[in-house]
Order: C-alpha cells, then structure tokens, then sequence
C-alpha cells in the first residue's frame, strides 16, 4: 500500500526537532498532489495505518 510506505517514509524522514516533513513533501517524493500527502498526515492521526500488515 503506497499510503503506508509514503507514512513510513515521513517517520524516517523526521526533521532535526522531530517534527514530520510537510505534506507537499510527503506528496512530492511520490509524485502526487499536495492534497494526498496532507491526507497522509491526517489518515494516522486517525489511526488508519495502526492495523496496517507490515
């Protein structure tokens, strides 16, 4: 599932204050609108990918 690995990716990515990359970042390196990487965002703090198979 992209959306997971795009999640995992910005987890790895974290900023030198911990903070994640923006959306537009997120959304950037997997060639896609910067609607998506903000949904990226909002999908975990509403839990989506807790459940996800790793």
């Amino acid at each position: 599932m992209i959306q997971l690995e795009a999640w995992r990716r910005a987890l790895d990515n974290r900023r030198a204050d911990g903070s994640l990359p923006t959306g537009r970042e997120i959304a950037a390196r997997f060639d896609h609108k910067d609607r998506w990487g903000r949904l990226i965002k909002q999908w975990e703090q509403k839990g989506r990918f807790d459940k996800a198979v790793v």
